[in-house]
């Protein structure tokens, strides 16, 4: 009886990093609301929030890039952009 293999799908390096950067996106969103829950007025939060995410895709990418990639959590992202975007709000 033969051996069946299994069916691997080939996808590009960076269809590989979006879709796990994508499953990641709610936990950082999560860290970033407990973050700044007691900094922000409660009506700028989401846009905050917001704003702070859209600094994560650039840490992932840099550290995919530098063969990182495993470094790549949730809260550690989430951190690294808050970090981000008070550095370049000031």
């Amino acid at each position: 009886m033969p051996v069946l293999s299994p069916v691997r799908t080939c996808r590009s390096a960076g269809a590989v990093r979006t879709n796990s950067f994508e499953q990641m996106v709610p936990a950082i969103r999560h860290y970033i609301r407990l973050a700044i829950n007691e900094t922000t007025v409660p009506r700028l939060r989401n846009k905050t929030v917001a704003r702070v995410t859209a600094n994560a895709p650039n840490i992932f990418n840099s550290l995919a890039d530098h063969g990182l990639r495993d470094l790549a959590h949730p809260r550690p992202l989430a951190m690294a952009a808050l970090v981000m975007a008070r550095q370049t709000s000031l």
